[in-house]
């Protein structure tokens, strides 16, 4: 797994892990529809910003929305893209497996970011001000 906002892989693993087994005891209940797009079938995640606080601000998330999400520094005109569809209500296919999500991307023929796409406007979702450059939230 990559560094994101300043945390390592191991430590993504590790607050993975403590969310796997919070969903296992009961404590967080499974992830049923995604935050983004509403899909509900497929793959579904628990995204954080901060791995710091594995249980706090748990967002449920869809695979193909979560890896656009997460690759949009790499890939910022596939996220701008993405945020579009989400505003005009566009689900993201339901993928079983991260691989799939990225299988698809390859078989798309998208191993570059795509051309030009400017910021939704007026954004008011937590994930349409985010931001397309790294930061470092680890405390």
């Amino acid at each position: 797994m990559k560094e994101y906002n300043g945390f390592t892989g191991d430590e993504r693993n590790k607050a993975g892990a403590i969310i796997r087994r919070a969903i296992k005891s009961g404590k967080v209940a499974p992830p049923t529809k995604c935050c983004l797009c509403s899909q509900e079938k497929g793959l579904l995640h628990y995204h954080l910003e901060d791995y710091s606080k594995p249980l706090q601000n748990l967002k449920p998330i869809c695979v193909g929305c979560h890896m656009r999400l997460h690759i949009r520094f790499e890939y910022p005109n596939l996220w701008k893209k993405h945020l579009h569809d989400l505003q005009a209500g566009k689900n993201s296919p339901a993928y079983t497996s991260t691989l799939g999500f990225f299988h698809t991307m390859r078989k798309a023929g998208i191993t570059k970011d795509i051309g030009e796409v400017s910021m939704v406007e007026n954004p008011k979702e937590w994930y349409e001000l985010l931001l397309l450059t790294p930061i470092n939230l680890k405390p």
